[in-house]
């Protein structure tokens, strides 16, 4: 059972004397984008954990199958691998999400890269990575929001951010990683609501740096300023 906080809502107990999570996602199928870890494993885990199921979008094949195999030991769980910045693999998932899944009633956008160099470096083809990424997001929530629409259910669209999209984060150099996020922040404002009928125009949240790999590594730069 994850741990989340869903866990011990409605105080019911497990028989291994754990709280067990109410079953708020019952009949709810989330997707999500870059769901093999940080924040959108997590919250794959705690919809799973509370009576869902989810579909996990990743790149690292073992990443995706190690996710899918830890949540489908609360429940059904699926995964799919594709690299987003190849546009024929885009189409696939694409396809594969109509075809297997157009039941998804929620949809997370949490994929993102992360290049760590000063502005003045980038060049055309790390441009060309972040911004196809940013196409692939586009057209994945195209089609799960018209499979929502298509099944009259409505659905939840959430598209995760970051606070370096708003801020300049002086203690690092790195700071050509935040234009990328900043533009997946602001986009949903702009983007059409899918119908009236089916889901609100898709917020976006801009958390702060969360626990994963990338976060780890930031405490021996923070010790060691000539790594940054």
């Amino acid at each position: 059972m994850s741990m989340n906080w869903l866990e011990g809502m409605d105080h019911q107990m497990g028989e291994s004397g754990q709280p067990m999570a109410t079953p708020v996602f019952a009949g709810q199928k989330l997707v999500v984008v870059g769901g093999s870890s940080g924040m959108g494993r997590q919250t794959a885990a705690d919809v799973v954990a509370a009576g869902g199921s989810a579909v996990i979008i990743g790149q690292d094949p073992g990443k995706v199958d190690d996710t899918v195999q830890a949540l489908a030991k609360d429940g059904p769980a699926y995964g799919i691998t594709a690299d987003l910045t190849d546009r024929m693999q885009v189409e696939r998932v694409r396809q594969q999400l109509s075809d297997e899944h157009p039941d998804a009633t929620l949809l997370v956008n949490a994929a993102g890269f992360f290049l760590p160099k000063p502005f003045l470096d980038y060049d055309g083809a790390d441009y060309d990575v972040y911004a196809e990424l940013g196409r692939a997001i586009f057209f994945l929530t195209q089609t799960v929001a018209r499979g929502m629409v298509a099944a009259g259910r409505g659905g939840a669209i959430v598209n995760i951010g970051s606070m370096w999209a708003h801020q300049v984060i002086g203690a690092t150099r790195r700071r050509g990683t935040r234009w990328p996020r900043a533009g997946c922040t602001p986009s949903p404002a702009t983007w059409p609501t899918p119908s009236p009928s089916c889901c609100p125009r898709p917020p976006a949240g801009s958390p702060a740096p969360s626990g994963t790999s990338t976060t780890a590594s930031w405490q021996g730069a923070i010790n060691d300023p000539g790594r940054i």
